[in-house]
């Protein structure tokens, strides 16, 4: 037989394992920001602990005893205050999401006011579990609402309002379709919330929450499936652009000459530069069939290979060395490469006596840190320019790489007449494609 009761506890936990699947869908999905990514896991496992609590209160409600007392005080108590901890969290997603994902960093009135009315609220539910201001629980274990009950539904409706005007005033800052999205879960609730204070009997608040928790699951995950779509094509690409900028054909017509000299000269020395000069190519081309990230060692032999070809074009003025601490991490295929190769053409070849290319990696706490350091030339970095087909700009393709494929960062510093350091740092035990 159908009661309301029957309804409300059937709705709200199939609410709440759908918010549970939500919060496991979201953890083992890509994100392209982590942030993004811990409010939308916050925003789910509070919904599924207010459904959950919600139907505990509605299932013990009527049943004498005092464990039934216990629960039906504890979830109503878990119920309010899991709403004001949801309107905090959603506040802060949506300042985050209008900030255009840059953290928090230009904060304004919106979030601090609505952050302090759900407080407000949060602060008059504690204290009324002394004073009953909000409910009280008669001796059958039945809920009733108190003279004070209308301040949470006051306050939710506030709370929303406020992100409603948010995302208005910003509504440019983000795409059509989260716009549309937020404005859905913003403005349902808090029509519900107001119609369920002057119609009670059912959690019509509750549904509107499970819709709008739905509705911003669905929306943001087909937002992040256009992202790594996006991002995988722009990788790719980047990735094609780095190997053609890198492959010259000076490079390759010069290497051709050297081997032609020691056929004639040495032609052992020149299979063995051969057998370089092959490996140096196979692993650029090597490199356009994956997408994933290679080991450290994978890329150390790719660089070898480079070396030993110019050191066999250019003899004793390139001179190597290594300090090598650790080799099992992983990072993009390609990314010490243009870094060596403008160390040796524009640092240490373009003086006329040579110098020393020194490839260092070493483990600290949160971070493998590569330095690829040259004793050349240098340069003054006010002086660079992004002309295209520079090295400048391939330094700039290696950075968007690292910080898309690992969250790493690329630093360079170089001093005129002493030499270029090369800096790469790569976060431990990041998540990474």
């Amino acid at each position: 037989m159908f009661t309301v009761s029957l309804f409300h506890i059937s709705f709200e936990t199939w609410g709440a394992v759908f918010c549970v699947i939500a919060v496991f869908c979201v953890s083992f999905s890509y994100f392209t920001s982590r942030t993004e990514k811990r409010y939308l896991i916050e925003l789910m496992s509070l919904g599924a602990l207010l459904l959950v609590n919600d139907a505990m209160a509605w299932y013990y409600r009527g049943i004498p005893g005092p464990k039934a007392y216990i629960i039906v005080n504890t979830a109503n108590f878990m119920t309010f205050l899991m709403v004001d901890m949801i309107l905090m969290v959603a506040t802060v997603y949506i300042s985050y999401r209008i900030n255009q994902k840059k953290d928090l960093q230009r904060k304004n009135w919106y979030i601090y006011a609505g952050m302090s009315a759900a407080a407000l609220d949060m602060i008059c539910l504690f204290l009324s579990l002394y004073t009953h201001w909000y409910y009280v629980i008669d001796e059958m274990n039945v809920y009733h609402r108190s003279y004070m009950s209308f301040m949470t539904p006051l306050c939710t409706a506030f709370v929303l309002l406020v992100n409603l005007l948010n995302l208005i005033r910003h509504r440019k800052n983000m795409s059509a379709q989260i716009f549309i999205s937020l404005c859905i879960c913003v403005i349902l609730p808090s029509i519900c919330a107001v119609y369920q204070y002057f119609n009670y009997g059912i959690s019509y608040a509750n549904i509107a929450l499970v819709i709008a928790l739905i509705n911003i699951f669905v929306s943001v995950m087909a937002e992040q499936g256009k992202n790594l779509a996006k991002e995988t094509k722009q990788a790719s690409q980047m990735k094609i652009d780095l190997l053609i900028s890198q492959i010259g054909p000076h490079f390759i017509y010069n290497t051709l000459g050297t081997i032609k000299h020691l056929c004639h000269t040495d032609p052992k020395k020149a299979e063995e530069t051969i057998d370089y000069f092959s490996v140096y190519l196979r692993g650029n081309i090597d490199s356009l069939k994956t997408n994933n990230l290679i080991t450290f060692e994978q890329e150390m032999k790719h660089i070898d290979a480079y070396l030993a070809v110019e050191k066999t074009r250019f003899s004793d003025q390139l001179k190597t060395a290594y300090d090598i601490q650790e080799d099992d991490f992983l990072l993009p295929a390609l990314t010490l490469q243009p870094i060596v190769e403008n160390a040796v053409k524009h640092g240490i070849c373009a003086r006329e006596e040579g110098g020393t290319l020194t490839i260092a990696e070493h483990a600290e706490e949160d971070a493998y840190v590569i330095q690829v350091i040259d004793d050349g030339v240098g340069f003054d970095p006010g002086e660079i320019q992004d002309v295209p087909g520079s090295s400048h700009v391939g330094m700039n393709n290696v950075r968007e790489r690292l910080q898309m494929l690992c969250d790493g960062t690329l630093t360079i510093e170089s001093v005129k007449g002493k030499g270029t350091t090369a800096t790469i740092r790569i976060p431990k035990n990041k998540k990474r494609r």
